[in-house]
């Protein structure tokens, strides 16, 4: 979308607010593989770290990041909640080999710990 290669997550999250801001996208997600994601949206920014896993293969995560946080946002959740599902959801996949999907157990046992994360930045913060 910026067509720059970012050298610094600060990087990212000035590309990812100034897109929100100027109208282009109304929510922007950034993964970071180890380094966990970004959320961009009109409320602000979220940065959360993955899950320690120990990761089997790559193969995938990406696709099951999208496909969880569209499931929740589907169904209707927080742009903030789905981007936690999202992380859970590509955590759960490195933890099967190649091709496999993730197992719906991975993924709820890795979202309640997504969102643990989360609440504890909340409080850090207050």
């Amino acid at each position: 979308m910026t067509h720059r290669k970012f050298e610094s997550a600060h990087e990212i999250v000035e590309a990812a607010t100034t897109l929100v801001a100027g109208g282009s996208v109304e929510n922007l997600a950034v993964t970071m593989g180890r380094d966990g994601a970004l959320l961009a949206h009109r409320a602000g920014t979220l940065r959360l770290r993955g899950p320690q896993v120990k990761p089997l293969s790559a193969v995938g995560a990406g696709d099951s990041f999208v496909a969880g946080m569209t499931c929740a946002l589907a169904r209707g959740e927080h742009v903030e909640d789905a981007f936690m599902l999202g992380i859970a959801s590509g955590a759960a996949a490195v933890l099967t080999h190649g091709t496999q999907l993730c197992r719906r157990e991975d993924v709820e046992r890795l979202h309640a710990e997504v969102v643990a994360e989360r609440a504890r930045l909340s409080m850090q913060s207050k």
